[in-house]
């Protein structure tokens, strides 16, 4: 009978464990089951990420190959990594020899060295410096040795092995061009090319300071020619304009290149000389400016000869500002004319000098 049951109860046991074995099989191919399909899911994913990684970096490979701004990226070591076909165009390096080159020694201007030195090794530390994260204006070394004017966008990004510089670059050059001429149009005359009266008062500034620090003389001289008005009514403005034009080139090569000659309205210019310690330095300007516009000259075949009237007011002898002055000066040529025209005189006086250039 104890044969019996025990035999009973190890055929329970088996069927137990068989029990088990089987439900613990079904549970691991269940867990199996799921496990594949969550590697099925996971390689799908991977797949797709692995497509759309693709994608972007088509996309960003389309963008920065056809990008009109040049793309450069530094790595940790101040080596060139990345070099986009707009940074060929704009610095003249082709990739091949823009890569692994140190950044700024190919590209900075050496005066810009030091300050790189300076600062690199912060950058390297921090990610960040005094061009990180703005826009600069400043020059770029072409491959040909001549600098260029761009405009640079810097930022910077932290990898494992360190901080990388991205750096976007624009060709400034032809806005700069377009900005000076703009400058230049505010400044001096369309016709003649000569300073109007904004930077005429600029130079007197500049002129005075320089006198007054060194107790020396300045002149003011007021030019108004003679005939021309006859001489415009009769052959038009057009052919008046290329007299003004022809009298701008003679006064520019009759003055010193440290003074200033301007037109201030119609046929009269203004004339600002510094280094002037006497009267006779005045007197010498003058008797060059005169004969120089009074040289006959063919103008569609025609022989012209204008004359020139010049009024001449002396800092500080008649004035210490230039409004002052120049009145004192139109007023000294008005007494010029009276006086015969084609002359000089100075403010404050009676009697007029006056030359008379056949």
């Amino acid at each position: 009978m104890e044969a019996v049951a025990l035999t009973g109860i190890l055929v329970l046991r088996f069927v137990s464990v068989k029990k088990a074995n089987r439900e613990y099989l079904e549970e691991v191919a269940q867990k199996n089951t799921q496990l594949q399909q969550m590697q099925n899911q996971l390689q799908q994913w991977n797949a797709a990420l692995e497509e759309t990684v693709a994608a972007r970096t088509a996309e960003l490979r389309v963008i920065t190959e056809s990008a009109k701004d040049a793309i450069i990226m530094m790595d940790p070591q101040g080596r060139i990594s990345f070099w986009n076909p707009a940074a060929e165009d704009i610095l003249g390096y082709k990739q091949e020899e823009a890569l692994g080159q140190n950044l700024h020694r190919l590209l900075a201007p050496p005066r810009y060295h030091a300050d790189h030195d300076t600062a690199y090794g912060y950058y390297l530390k921090t990610g960040h410096g005094n061009a990180v994260g703005k826009t600069l204006e400043l020059e770029a070394c072409h491959k040909d040795g001549h600098e260029i004017p761009v405009e640079l966008a810097l930022s910077a990004v932290q990898a494992q092995d360190g901080w990388h510089a991205v750096g976007i670059m624009r060709d400034i050059t032809e806005r700069k061009r377009l900005e000076s001429e703009i400058r230049h149009l505010a400044t001096h005359d369309a016709l003649t090319g000569l300073p109007t009266r904004r930077l005429i008062d600029e130079r007197f500034t500049m002129t005075f300071s320089i006198a007054r620090r060194y107790k020396t003389k300045m002149a003011v001289m007021f030019l108004d020619l003679d005939g021309f008005k006859a001489i415009n009514d009769n052959h038009g403005h057009d052919f008046g304009d290329a007299i003004l034009q022809h009298v701008a080139v003679q006064l520019r090569s009759s003055i010193r290149e440290t003074d200033t000659v301007g037109r201030i309205g119609g046929d009269e210019f203004l004339v600002i000389a510094g280094e002037i310690y006497t009267r006779d330095d005045a007197e010498q300007i003058a008797n060059k400016i005169i004969p120089a516009i009074n040289t006959p000259f063919v103008l569609n075949g025609l022989e012209v000869s204008v004359g020139v009237s010049i009024g001449i007011a002396l800092y500080p002898d008649d004035g210490d500002n230039i409004s002052h002055l120049i009145k004192q000066a139109d007023r000294a040529m008005y007494e010029a004319k009276k006086s015969g025209k084609n002359g000089y005189g100075f403010a404050g006086n009676v009697f007029v000098d006056k030359r008379l250039l056949v």
